[in-house]
């Protein structure tokens, strides 16, 4: 091969690389014949070894998602820092605000806080929070100068944190899930999951549980229904009673602290049903013992053959945790039972109950159900004209003897020596006074309708003796004796307010 033919060849190499780089940079167009062939520019003229350049795109980085608040259009690749507002939800009900509302701690921060708004009258408050990555951390706060954080319990907190924090994930649905200030978990709160049925009692070994997992055990439930269906049966033992407790954890009776649920928990609902109809359960709510639950509430009922969705009001009474939030137990005096139970539930206070005692000082008259939180109000006065410290606890009218505070004790706290409730003189008369308000629950204490009371002076150094007022027939003021060992004052919840005046010691005033 002569050289100009060695000469063509490689200028013909040399073309194709110069076309195949413009074409891809799309630098240079090039012309397209009518024959089908392209042609090079006419002003490349012989490029033998000659560096051809053009202006390549420099990359940049930035945040390609359009959902994010800091989306770049001009970015070629994302460099991770998207920044999202996410709109974080509290429930508070249960708990105290004060004027300056609600606000989200940021990360471990004291300081950092975001302020939330309330949602319309809700206990439901919401914040909008940036989040850079995946993830929220952070903990919600009372709102103020120096915020007052949540405690996060640790069965929700971030594992290793101290004080425990939260997780959120970032661009989650809209709206998201409220968490519970001070707990975890959110309402409405499904037992099953979280709680077992671990605490048999009574004839324990006389009970048998079905639990359903397809249908064949409760091919009927109401309408929603979720957690476990169980068919319980009971022949009555030795004991001639039976039950079983939810407890957190297993074989907690009240000896270990529960599980941290919603502070607005109000109710427990539930469904149940007999398999023949007329069984008398009773269900509850709570348990004792040493740090047992500070909210107890129990009612019997007599069941249908149909599911039916029952609930059961609890005290408003605060609370850390919970060990047993539901439990039934069957007396063996009915014979064989079975019987189902399903659904169960903490919810919230329903938002049509209310009190609907007119005797109340609380007493809505637009509530639609009673929600037990009714609440009484007393005025008591009691003359200290007649105090003394003889035998018979007082009643002596123009005694002498002194004293320096005035209290009452009764069955509202198991008639307790310290503290009491205190009365005082503020014009300096002799006559002590207070207003003292109870919650319709108290009034049930040992199975009553009436709250019984004594007066007593310096943390029960001395306490008013009545039994000798029954012994002279002058009892107008006792409520309840045993005409022997004690004679107690009442208070019916029958009026408000309720303004009783007393003298010390006796049923009639001195002269």
């Amino acid at each position: 091969m002569d050289s100009g033919g060695l000469e063509m060849i490689m200028n013909a190499n040399h073309w194709m690389k110069v076309l195949a780089m413009l074409a891809l940079t799309g630098a240079v167009a090039c012309g397209d014949d009518s024959d089908g062939t392209t042609t090079p520019p006419e002003d490349m003229g012989d490029m033998g070894g000659d560096m051809v350049t053009t202006d390549m795109p420099t990359p940049m980085g930035g945040c390609t998602d359009e959902d994010a608040s800091n989306f770049n259009p001009d970015a070629t690749f994302d460099d991770g820092t998207c920044v999202f507002t996410e709109t974080l939800r509290v429930d508070m009900a249960g708990i105290e605000l004060g004027e300056d509302g609600v606000c989200f701690l940021v990360g471990d921060s004291t300081t950092d806080c975001t302020d939330a708004t309330q949602e319309g009258d809700t206990s439901i408050w919401a914040a909008d929070v940036e989040a850079t990555g995946d993830a929220i951390r952070g903990r919600f706060a009372l709102g103020g100068a120096t915020p007052t954080p949540e405690t996060v319990p640790a069965a929700c907190a971030v594992e290793g944190s101290s004080p425990g924090i939260r997780e959120f994930a970032a661009d989650e649905m809209d709206p998201r899930t409220p968490v519970s200030f001070n707990a975890c978990g959110a309402l409405p709160f499904f037992v099953d999951g979280i709680y077992s049925a671990s605490g048999f009692i009574g004839d324990s070994g006389n009970i048998t549980v079905d639990v359903d997992d397809g249908g064949d055990i409760c091919p009927t439930r109401v309408d929603g229904a979720d957690g476990a269906c169980r068919r319980w049966s009971y022949t009555p033992g030795e004991n001639n009673f039976a039950g079983v407790f939810w407890q957190f954890p297993d074989g907690n009776f009240g000896t270990m602290p529960g599980y941290p649920i919603p502070q607005g928990t109000r109710r427990i609902s539930f469904a149940a049903w007999g398999a023949a109809g007329g069984e008398s359960i009773e269900f509850g709510f709570g348990v004792g013992g040493d740090v047992g639950d500070p909210l107890e509430a129990r009612n019997t009922i007599t069941l249908t053959t149909t599911p039916t969705l029952y609930s059961i009001t609890l005290p408003s009474t605060p609370f850390e945790d919970i060990v047993t939030p539901f439990l039934w137990v069957a007396a063996g005096d009915q014979g064989p039972v079975t019987f189902f139970t399903d659904n169960i539930v903490l919810q919230a206070a329903d938002p049509g109950a209310g009190c609907t005692n007119p005797n109340a000082a609380n007493f809505n008259a637009a509530a639609t159900s009673d929600d037990g939180s009714c609440e009484f109000t007393f005025e008591l006065n009691v003359d200290m004209s007649s105090y003394s410290t003889n035998a018979n606890g007082g009643g002596t009218c123009g005694s002498t003897d002194t004293f320096t505070e005035v209290f009452i004790t009764g069955n509202f706290c198991g008639f307790c020596v310290d503290p009491g409730l205190r009365l005082f003189d503020e014009d300096g008369d002799g006559i002590y006074s207070q207003t003292f308000t109870f919650a319709e629950s108290i009034f049930d204490i040992n199975g009553g309708t009436e709250l019984e009371f004594l007066y007593m002076v310096d943390g029960f150094a001395n306490q008013e003796a009545l039994l000798d007022d029954v012994m002279s027939g002058d009892d107008a003021c006792v409520s309840n004796t045993d005409g022997a060992a004690f004679a107690n004052r009442g208070l019916l919840p029958t009026a408000n307010p309720t303004v009783l005046n007393h003298t010390y010691g006796r049923c009639s005033a001195c002269p």
